[in-house]
């Protein structure tokens, strides 16, 4: 390390100091990262459902859904009719970090 200190007296007036230094050897710098971001495993999801072969009876559906289930109802405005649903996961898929 070198450090280098420049103190002024002159006529009994103290002037600004300087200080400098220089590091002469290698430095490891860490740098901490803290992940804040949240990780949501509840969902409710709203949306619409169309069979192709007749658009005149969509849906308008709702789910609730967790990591280890979904249950969810829909209404079909042509059919003036509710319907219920609800499911496990078969297969999960892991995410990949980037």
């Amino acid at each position: 390390m070198l450090v280098n200190q420049t103190d002024m007296v002159s006529e009994n007036k103290i002037y600004p100091q300087k200080f400098d230094y220089k590091i002469k050897r290698p430095q490891t710098i860490i740098v901490n990262t803290v992940d804040n971001s949240s990780h949501y495993n509840r969902y409710i999801t709203v949306g619409l459902g169309m069979p192709l072969n007749d658009p005149n009876y969509f849906s308008i559906e709702g789910t609730f859904q967790t990591e280890k289930y979904y249950a969810g109802a829909s209404y079909i405005p042509e059919l003036k009719s509710f319907g219920i649903r609800a499911g496990i996961p078969i297969v999960k898929f892991k995410k990949v970090k980037k």
